[in-house]
């Protein structure tokens, strides 16, 4: 079943950029009015101090609500009288760019959360603030958790990987994708992952190296241009795309369901997914 919620309903614009799910099981929305927060009955908005759109929207296992904007990056706390606080990671930055930025992308980990605009990285570690600088040219794509590694792709030369929380290392063998926009990563086997590109295709990554992974999914992925991929709690596969709609696949690409707007969704643009 497919539920639409207007723009009444939720009580913000009708621009939508973000989607997560905290562990209270409440969905976070990222939207121009601020983070929308929705507990399966009422919605409620939280906007930034600045009032800027947000972005990005993510929650980390202990249910911090973190978001991402221009010249802004932080976090929710609740307050002991039950109010939302927006804790900014920015204050102690010395990093002039860093206050310019707009940040598109929020990755948590168990050690750390990433904010990432297009020229940088934040690393907060819940006590500092550290900058990274992107790798290579820094035409990146949003970093990625892939099997307990940080993968930043390079739309020029491939993938790098985090090491020591400081600095990249250019990934052996992924010049294969050079040139190619990677849209989203996720863990296929505890050894292979897929590296999803938004209009070559989707890569499969083993130990052996790069190739293409030969399934349904991958030419309707190459024809309708992939914008986000995830893995579902049942170990099946969701492929949001712009051009039609929602994909759901088995482990082989097999495709399961496809969700359009012919039948469900108000449009066939896919934007985010939790």
């Amino acid at each position: 079943m497919v539920r639409h919620f207007t723009k009444k309903e939720y009580h913000g614009q009708n621009q939508n950029w973000s989607i997560a799910q905290g562990p209270d099981q409440c969905i976070y929305v990222g939207n121009y009015e601020g983070v929308l927060r929705y507990d399966g009955a009422w919605w409620r908005c939280l906007p930034l101090p600045t009032r800027q759109v947000v972005r990005a929207v993510a929650c980390d296992a202990a249910g911090r609500v973190f978001a991402g904007g221009y010249g802004t990056a932080g976090f929710w706390q609740l307050t002991k009288n039950g109010q939302y606080k927006f804790v900014s990671i920015l204050d102690s930055v010395t990093n002039e760019q860093a206050h310019r930025e707009e940040y598109w992308h929020v990755l948590c980990t168990d050690e750390a959360v990433y904010f990432q605009s297009f020229a940088l990285i934040l690393r907060y570690d819940y006590q500092t603030t550290q900058v990274l600088r992107l790798p290579g040219n820094g035409a990146m794509m949003f970093m990625r958790q892939v099997n307990g590694r940080l993968i930043v792709p390079s739309i020029h030369q491939g993938l790098y990987v985090l090491e020591g929380n400081r600095t990249f290392q250019q990934v052996a063998g992924s010049t294969l994708l050079a040139g190619k926009r990677v849209a989203s990563m996720l863990p296929l086997g505890a050894d292979s992952a897929l590296v999803c590109t938004e209009k070559s295709g989707i890569y499969l990554w083993t130990n052996q190296g790069f190739e293409r992974w030969d399934t349904p999914i991958d030419k309707e992925a190459r024809a309708n241009q992939l914008n986000k991929a995830i893995r579902l709690s049942n170990g099946w596969l969701a492929f949001g795309t712009i051009l039609q709609g929602l994909f759901i696949t088995d482990n082989k690409g097999r495709i399961l369901y496809h969700m359009h707007s012919g039948n469900g969704l108000q449009t066939n643009t896919v934007l985010d997914m939790s």
